[in-house]
Parts: structure tokens; sequence; C-alpha cells
């Protein structure tokens, strides 16, 4: 393979990797829109999902889970803290940091949303077979532990 070939093939698994995600992402804002007794966005789901993963996170290790900065976490759990799904509490290791947490509410959302997302995942998964989505899941963690280790470009 020339180094042409291979500079395409990389460009093509990003573009491809990026145009999916996005698609996922305004898919399941759709997704979200069909019920309106869900008062969500995706990034707002994104938070609430990973705090009922984690359980209480600190306002920057929420960040670095779901990939976003601080100015961009903070608007997002203001809102969560508006409408009863998050709450803070003082973090016992560290009297400057506040700890967010999922509120019996955001427990609640939980409960609603993980059906959705359950559906919604069949739906965009339909033709693709279990080892397909094994072997997927396993290239995105290799490529994510890539990027999150500062290496020197290679030549």
């Amino acid at each position: 393979m020339t180094a042409k070939t291979q500079e395409q093939k990389i460009e093509l698994s990003a573009v491809s990797i990026e145009k999916t995600q996005r698609l996922m992402k305004q898919a399941f804002t759709k997704t979200l829109l069909e019920y309106p007794n869900i008062d969500i966005t995706v990034d707002q789901w994104v938070i609430i999902h990973i705090l009922s993963q984690h359980g209480a996170l600190s306002q920057s290790d929420l960040g670095r889970e779901c990939q976003k900065d601080a100015p961009t976490i903070t608007i997002i759990v203001d809102r969560l803290l508006s409408k009863n799904y998050v709450a803070k509490a003082d973090n016992p290791k560290d009297g400057r940091k506040k700890m967010i947490y999922l509120t019996k509410a955001g427990l609640n959302i939980v409960n609603k949303v993980m059906p959705i997302v359950y559906k919604f995942r069949s739906n965009c998964y339909q033709g693709v077979h279990e080892q397909e989505l094994k072997t997927l899941d396993k290239i995105l963690k290799k490529i994510t532990t890539n990027l999150s280790q500062p290496q020197p470009l290679k030549s």
C-alpha cells in the first residue's frame, strides 16, 4: 500500500467516524423530541448517564468522562440543577470542589430514557452483527487510548 493510499484510508476513517457521531446525535435529538414528558437534550443525557454509571463526580472528572470543556460542563450542570436532576455536595476529599450527583428525579429520568436508548441503538445497529459491534468497540477504545496519551507525530 502506498503512503498516499494509507493517508486516504486514514482520512476516510476519521471522516466516517465524525459523520456517524454527528448523525447519531442528530437522530437521538429527534428521538428525544418525540417524548414531550422527557425534558433533556442529548448533552444533558450524556451527563446524566455518566453519573448513573459512576455515581458522584466532580465537575472536572465529569468533563473528562464526557470529553467536554469546563464552560460547557458548567452550563449543562447548571441546567440540570435547575431541572432538579442533579445536585451538588461538598467533596469530602477536597473542600474546594463540589461533587455532582443524581437526585431522585435524575434517577427517574434515567429509568425513562434507558428503554428509549436501547430501542434507538437497536435501530442504529440494524444489520450489524454482534461481533462487528465488538470489533468496532475495541477499535474505538484503541483510538481513544491513543488520543488520550501525548505522542509525538510519526513521520
